[in-house]
């Protein structure tokens, strides 16, 4: 919705951007035999989870955070792919920094998921026709950076601004000023205010209250009684059109981890110990990312109940130095009962510092430059997150074997890039194909013909007009 004229609460000053379908979106871009189809990005496995479903697949039932069999049910002619982290975080750092360049749009940018950020306008939009033009040039960027749309919600505050970039996905533009905001969304359910999520709305149902405008007219001492002073305090403004955030860069990283959920339960404390050094390993890299030291190490376990427990050690001295933080990870394992099995094991570092003991650092130093990642035999099979895909990437320039997940990236030294479909029976199936080419037929490669794993392709201008083009 973009008012006609000059309604009262302009001018605009805040914008928040959000990238359609984003994992699938990129895979189609990559991938032309899969443009204007139904794709889903998540875990293959029998535990897996839907990240996320282009737009024809959400016109069949399927969304996010779907068991990924139950998507299979719904959509059983659906592309089902991994995922490819490297992919979407050269797209989004493509994206971001490019519209964080745009000096004449934008002054601020705050980016707060790979594929969402919020903005600060260059210059305020004194009216509806401004702001559809300015929302229209941030689009045009995006899509002159990587061939991708995105969404755009201006309003007089954040919460105005992400409830905007909400109501018409995709490539959509919504401008509203806080009173117009207020007058859209007070009917709706309180779940789609930030920090309404079942449990809330469950405690504020059993009051009455189940929509936005409730919220609004509620007696405060109700509120603080059923949520707290704190809580209830933000919902209740929230509520009312309040909303102090101020748009501002990220702070420094807080903690590192990595986490994930297995096929199978693991039932012996050896594939734990495993799985623990493999977590350790991708925590620590996205430790040396933070350029951080790490002050305390973190295990958490899920077993296959669902019961979790969690334990923590901290260290005489802040480090990045692997062996040190595998040291007690390891040790920390060794404290946890194997139990009926375990689901989910994760590994963080936490209490991050910018200064580390000098004798640490020389041994994260050592050890950074004999290997980037820990040799290890993976344990099971492991699926996606549950909030998404697998962060296991593949290794570049290993053969393509049983193990290569559907979607990944792929190079023969005589068809050229592709991806696999799947791999099965000492062959695997591809499409050689990319962003640039025309769509590909299915072929059949021998895995001792030379089919290698490949590094993403890096995003490149569109090659045809953009969706919205007349």
């Amino acid at each position: 919705m973009i008012a006609d004229g000059r309604a009262a609460g302009w001018p605009l000053t805040t914008a928040h951007v959000d990238l359609d379908a984003f994992f699938a979106a990129v895979e189609q871009r990559d991938k032309p035999s899969l443009r204007g189809k139904a794709v889903v990005v998540g875990g293959l496995g029998r535990r897996g989870v839907v990240a996320t479903a282009s737009y024809p697949a959400r016109l069949l039932g399927v969304h996010s955070a779907m068991p990924t069999w139950q998507a299979r049910q719904k959509v059983p002619n659906a592309a089902f792919l991994a995922g490819r982290i490297p992919a979407y975080r050269l797209h989004s750092q493509t994206i971001w920094s490019t519209v964080a360049g745009a000096h004449e749009l934008v002054v601020l940018l705050e980016q707060v998921g790979i594929d969402e950020a919020y903005l600060a306008l260059a210059t305020p939009v004194p009216d509806a026709a401004a702001a559809a033009t300015w929302g229209r040039a941030v689009q045009e960027v995006v899509w002159a950076a990587t061939g991708l749309t995105c969404s755009v919600g201006i309003g007089t505050t954040k919460l105005a601004a992400k409830l905007a970039s909400g109501r018409r996905k995709p490539f959509g533009v919504t401008a509203w000023t806080t009173e117009q905001m207020l007058a859209e969304i007070g009917p709706g359910p309180l779940t789609i205010l930030p920090g309404a999520g079942p449990v809330t709305a469950g405690r504020l149902a059993a009051h009455g209250l189940r929509t936005v405008g409730d919220l609004a007219g509620a007696d405060p001492d109700l509120l603080r009684e059923a949520l707290g002073t704190a809580h209830s305090g933000t919902l209740a403004g929230y509520a009312h059109g309040f909303d102090l955030r101020a748009v501002a860069p990220p702070g420094p990283a807080k903690s590192a981890s990595s986490e994930r959920t297995w096929a199978d339960d693991l039932t012996r404390p050896d594939e734990v110990a495993r799985a623990i050094t493999d977590l350790a390993g991708s925590a620590h890299a996205r430790l040396v990312g933070t350029r951080g030291h790490a002050r305390n190490v973190t295990i958490k376990v899920r077993y296959g109940d669902f019961t979790e427990l969690s334990r923590q050690m901290t260290l005489p001295e802040a480090t990045s130095a692997l062996p040190a933080l595998l040291a007690c990870a390891q040790e920390l394992a060794a404290q946890v009962p194997v139990g009926i099995g375990i689901r989910l094991l994760g590994v963080g570092y936490g209490g991050l510092t910018s200064t580390a003991q000098l004798a640490l650092d020389l041994a994260a130093a050592e050890s950074r430059s004999q290997t980037s990642a820990p040799d290890v035999d993976m344990v099971g099979s492991p699926v996606d997150e549950t909030t998404g895909p697998d962060d296991a990437e593949e290794v570049v320039g290993a053969e393509v074997d049983e193990r290569s997940q559907p979607g990944t990236d792929v190079v023969h030294p005589e068809h050229g890039r592709g991806w696999v479909l799947g791999v099965r029976g000492g062959s695997a199936s591809v499409r050689f194909e990319h962003a640039a080419s025309a769509p590909a037929r299915t072929q059949g490669v021998r895995l001792t013909g030379g089919l290698r794993h490949a590094s993403p392709a890096p995003p490149s201008p569109p090659q045809g007009p953009s969706p919205w083009a007349d």
